[in-house]
């Protein structure tokens, strides 16, 4: 057995835990089966709950009921006393297990320790830099598709990243940390990168700060458009419509207010509108986005936010070189389509001719 095996391994009582973590890793890398096609599950629930009938009843005998199931079933008893906990992961057979060298394998165990205290994190700062815009993209879209709460600004050939942590957050804190966690695989697609996290650790909840930097040769992402999208620009293309839909590949720098990664681009002769999907971020998120445009984004955009989000889309009125759509469940290709024209006449905006500070309240 894959546990006995691991067992001989002897090791000193201070790297026993080391020992049991590497272990985990290597378990969960593996591919087990189940000895038996059946749903080991729904069989212990049937023969559970007949031995508890039949034990009120005092005519309860084991062999009979294993014998009676397996009549049922189409199998042998040995099969059905196989079956009962074939899902339990001592019970399973290993169909392959991962190869790996020895530095990976630390590698991988130095990274989930890292992800472990993220789950802690009320707030991240995350500085990158990458040579490649494709590479620095595929991240940024990464960082957005995993619902992560974020602000991005550009310093010179860097990019810095306020990310908010789930310790700083209501509800879902764990599912959010489980996603914060995910952020570490993504940054190797950087040149260089650095990390600090502000940290409640402990059952005393101490803040702490934790460090972590990287740099080598970058890992290629090739993020694929979620869902939602991918979705959205199959039922564009196939309205009747001059414009033309494609996945965008700009970064929209706004000194001094931050950056925009448009998710798609419509063209149209020689106009371009930019859209952003905010449908799975916070309500400030949106206002951010909102504050950019007022301050002149130099590019048409199309924003589309949730209707969870309670937003009006009139915010943005009469700002005639960006637009908010507010959908409910599902993104509309011919709504966009008319939002598109209406853009269309207008030209695109510098920054506005008003002081700062005049958005509405809400937020």
């Amino acid at each position: 057995m894959l546990e006995d095996a691991l067992a001989t391994i002897e090791v000193t009582p201070t790297l026993e835990r080391a020992k049991r973590g590497l272990v985990k890793l290597i378990e969960d890398a593996s591919e087990f089966s189940s000895p038996v096609d059946i749903d080991a599950g729904a069989l212990r629930n049937h023969l559970f709950e007949r031995a508890s009938a039949e034990r009120k009843a005092g005519t309860f005998h084991r062999h009979t009921l294993i014998s009676e199931q397996a009549t049922r079933l189409g199998v042998s008893t040995e099969t059905v006393e196989s079956a009962l906990f074939s899902d339990l992961r001592q019970a399973q057979i290993l169909v392959s297990s991962p190869r790996m060298e020895p530095h990976a394998l630390v590698d991988l165990y130095e990274e989930s320790h890292a992800q472990a205290v993220l789950l802690r994190a009320t707030h991240v700062t995350v500085v990158i830099r990458s040579r490649s815009p494709h590479a620095l993209r595929a991240v940024f879209r990464q960082l957005k598709f995993l619902q992560l709460l974020f602000t991005i600004e550009r310093e010179g050939n860097s990019h810095r990243l306020e990310i908010s942590g789930p310790m700083s957050l209501f509800t879902s804190s764990t599912k959010y940390g489980l996603k914060l966690a995910l952020l570490l695989p993504i940054l190797r697609a950087c040149d260089e990168w650095s990390l600090c996290a502000e940290v409640l650790w402990g059952h005393d909840r101490t803040r702490c700060t934790f460090s972590l930097d990287g740099a080598g040769v970058p890992t290629r992402i090739a993020p694929e458009l979620p869902d939602e999208l991918r979705i959205l620009v199959d039922r564009f293309r196939s309205l009747n419509t001059s414009w033309r839909v494609a996945e965008s590949h700009r970064i929209l720098n706004i000194a001094g207010l931050g950056t925009l990664v448009p998710d798609l681009v419509f063209t149209h002769d020689n106009t371009s509108i930019y859209f952003e999907l905010l449908g799975h971020w916070s309500r400030e998120a949106v206002w951010r986005r909102v504050e950019l445009a007022r301050e002149g984004l130099g590019e048409r955009v199309l924003f589309a936010a949730g209707e969870h989000l309670r937003v009006s889309p009139e915010v943005l009125e009469p700002a005639t070189h960006a637009c908010l759509y507010v959908y409910k469940r599902t993104l509309s290709a011919r709504a966009i389509a008319e939002r598109l024209d209406r853009l269309a006449a207008f030209g695109a905006t510098g920054p506005q001719d008003r002081p700062r500070g005049t958005l509405p309240r809400g937020r």
